[in-house]
C-alpha cells in the first residue's frame, strides 16, 4: 500500500556511455527531423566515405554518436564511451543506382524558365526526391530515435554512374545548421588526411549551463509598441490556450500545407539591394543583401526588409536582455524545454532561417574521389528536406538553402490559400 505513494525509483543511465542533458534551447526542435541533402557531380568511392565519417566521429566529434533518450522524465545524449560493430558511429547505408543521374529526370535542382536568368521564380519543391537520400530504416520522428540503440545520425549515399548523393538525417535536436557544417567539415578533414589539425569537440558539455547560473532572474520586459516583437513569446497558461485555439481554427480553415522553392537570381538581387540603398541614402539605416533576399517576395521590399533589418539589430542590440533570456529557458527548460510561440494569440509571424554562412555549397569531398575522377567535388546542390508527415505546422517557414554563381535557392512553407494569394499580389512570377 506504501508503495502507491512512494516516489517512481530514478532510473540509472545504461552503462558505457556519458550523459549530456539536453540544452533548454535544444528540445522544443526535437520532433523535426531533418534530411540535408547533397547532390554531388562525382563519382565518390562509398567506403572512403564511410571511413572518414566514422573516424571523424570517434576522434572529433564524438558527441554526433549519440543515441538519444528519454530518462526520468529529462532528454538526454547517451553518447557512447567506444564505438564498434554493435555499437556503430553512424547509420551508414549505400544504394547504387546502375544509371546516370543526368539526364534521369530528377529535379534537383528543378529545372527553371528561360526567363528566371533575370528575375524570381517560384517552382515546386522536389520533395518526392528526398527519399533518394534517406536509406529504408532512417527514423522518420523522434520516437524512433528514442529506440534504445538508435544513431542520431544516419547517413545514407545513393551513387549513380556519374554523380553521387548524399544524405544525412537527424533530429534537429542534434544539429542546426552549423552543427551540421562542422559535422561536414571534420569529415572532409579525414578524406583529406588531415584530421590530427581539426579541433576536437568536448565528448559532454552543455554550454547554456553557466549562463543559467552567471546570469540573473530575468524580468518581464515590455516593449514599446513600435518596436519589433523580439524572438518568441513565453505566453504562459491563458495565453498559450489562446494562440493554440486560434491556430487550430486557422488551419481547420485552411489545412494543407505546401512549399515551394523561390529561385533568386544574383543580378536581380544585387540591383534590388542597390535601389533600397538609395532609397534609404538620406538615412543612417541599411539593408544588407540577406535582408532582401527574405523579403523579395513582398510588394513593399524595401519597407519589409528594413523590418527585418531591425528587427535584427534590435534583437542583438541589448546583450544583458539576450543572456537574460537563455538562462531563463535554460533554468526552466533543461532537458525538458519550455513551450515558446511565435506570437501573441492572433498575431501573424515569419520563421526566416538563412543558411548563406554555413556555406554547404562550399564543402569539397575531393577526398573521397575514385581514382580518375578528375570533377568538382563539391555540394552543387543543398536542400534540406523534413521527413513527410511531420505533426508541427511549419507555414511561416522561409529557408535559404543553397546558392550557386547565378542565384540562390529558398524554400518557404505556406498554407494553399496563402499560396493563392501570394500568387495574386507579390508580383513573383510561378512556374
Amino acid at each position: 500500500m506504501l508503495s502507491c505513494f512512494s516516489s517512481p525509483v530514478p532510473e540509472s543511465a545504461p552503462s558505457g556511455v556519458d550523459v549530456a542533458v539536453l540544452n533548454g534551447i535544444d528540445v522544443g526542435p526535437k520532433d523535426i527531423t531533418m534530411t540535408m541533402c547533397m547532390v554531388v557531380h562525382a563519382v565518390l568511392d562509398v567506403d572512403k566515405l564511410r571511413t572518414g565519417l566514422f573516424a571523424a566521429i570517434e576522434h572529433k566529434l564524438p558527441r554526433a554518436g549519440a543515441r538519444l533518450a528519454l530518462r526520468n522524465g529529462l532528454y538526454e545524449f547517451h553518447i557512447p564511451q567506444s564505438f564498434s560493430d554493435d555499437v556503430p558511429h553512424c547509420a551508414f547505408t549505400h544504394l547504387h543506382h546502375h544509371k546516370s543521374f543526368v539526364g534521369a529526370g530528377y529535379p534537383l535542382p528543378p529545372p527553371l524558365p528561360s526567363d528566371a536568368i533575370s528575375e524570381p521564380y517560384f517552382v515546386d519543391a522536389p520533395m518526392s526526391s528526398a527519399s533518394l537520400f534517406r536509406g529504408p530504416n532512417t527514423p522518420r520522428e523522434v520516437k524512433e530515435f528514442l529506440v534504445p540503440g538508435t544513431p542520431l545520425v544516419h547517413v545514407h549515399i545513393a551513387s549513380f554512374d556519374d554523380a553521387t548523393l548524399i544524405g544525412t538525417t537527424t533530429s534537429h535536436a542534434m544539429f542546426d545548421v552549423q552543427g551540421f557544417r562542422v559535422l561536414f567539415d571534420a569529415w572532409t578533414a579525414a578524406l583529406r588526411g588531415d584530421l590530427d589539425s581539426f579541433p576536437s569537440s568536448p565528448r559532454v558539455y552543455v554550454p547554456y549551463d553557466h549562463i543559467a547560473k552567471d546570469v540573473t532572474k530575468t524580468r518581464q520586459i515590455q516593449l514599446p509598441p513600435d518596436q519589433p516583437k523580439r524572438g518568441f513569446f513565453a505566453l504562459g497558461c491563458f495565453g498559450t490556450v489562446r494562440f493554440i485555439a486560434k491556430f487550430l481554427l486557422r488551419v481547420a480553415r485552411d489545412p494543407r500545407e505546401r512549399t515551394k522553392l523561390l529561385y533568386v537570381p544574383h543580378e536581380w538581387l544585387a540591383k534590388r539591394k542597390e535601389e533600397c540603398m538609395v532609397e534609404l541614402a538620406e538615412g543612417k539605416e541599411y539593408v544588407s543583401s540577406s535582408d532582401v533576399l527574405v523579403a523579395s517576395v513582398c510588394k513593399p521590399l524595401v519597407t519589409t526588409a528594413l523590418a527585418i533589418r531591425r528587427a535584427i539589430s534590435t534583437y542583438k542590440s541589448d546583450r544583458a536582455l539576450l543572456l537574460s533570456e537563455l538562462a531563463w529557458e535554460q533554468r526552466q527548460g533543461k532537458g525538458k524545454g519550455v513551450p515558446l510561440l511565435p506570437a501573441r494569440p492572433g498575431g501573424e509571424w515569419v520563421i526566416a532561417t538563412n543558411w548563406r554562412s554555413s556555406n554547404l555549397n562550399d564543402v569539397d569531398f575531393s577526398g573521397a574521389r575514385v581514382e580518375g575522377e578528375m570533377r568538382n567535388a563539391k555540394a552543387q546542390f543543398v536542400i534540406g528536406c523534413l521527413q513527410e508527415g511531420v505533426r508541427i505546422p511549419l507555414r511561416g517557414g522561409v529557408v535559404v538553402h543553397s546558392e550557386s554563381e547565378e542565384g540562390i535557392w529558398l524554400a518557404i512553407v505556406q498554407s494553399e490559400k496563402v499560396w493563392e494569394r501570394v500568387k495574386r499580389s507579390s508580383g513573383v512570377k510561378f512556374a
